[in-house]
């Protein structure tokens, strides 16, 4: 029964990968409202360039 404990804390890398999952959401939601910043400040830009 003790080894089955030990594979117990297989499924901690569940949770790390978890982590990962969520480190890589807040980066793709970063990148998200980015690009519209991004994309919002190039038509912006134009529009004073053409003004």
């Amino acid at each position: 029964m003790k080894p089955k404990q030990h594979r117990s804390t297989q499924p901690e890398p569940s949770p790390t990968k978890d982590s990962g999952t969520i480190t890589i959401s807040p980066t793709k939601r970063l990148s998200k409202p980015r690009s519209m910043s991004s994309l919002s400040s190039t038509p912006n830009n134009a529009k004073h360039s053409t003004s």
